[in-house]
């Protein structure tokens, strides 16, 4: 339903650029987990797709990603 908003925000409030506005949601869902009595699996996954979307918008490629592996 969010369509690519994640990496193409729409602007209507914020207007700072993608990466940011991922690190905002990605604050906002870590507040959440900190200040919640238990930590859902939803607020996990959440929190992984939102790191997947921020290493998209920093345009971070495959090849950066394999060299990671141990």
């Amino acid at each position: 339903k969010y369509g690519d908003s994640a990496l193409h925000p729409k602007n209507i409030f914020y207007k700072g650029d993608a990466t940011n506005s991922i690190k905002i949601r990605l604050d906002d869902k870590l507040g959440r987990v900190v200040n919640s009595e238990e930590t859902r699996v939803n607020d996990i996954a959440d929190i992984i797709g939102y790191c997947v979307l921020l290493l998209a918008s920093m345009e971070v490629s495959g090849h950066e990603i394999n060299n990671l592996k141990d």
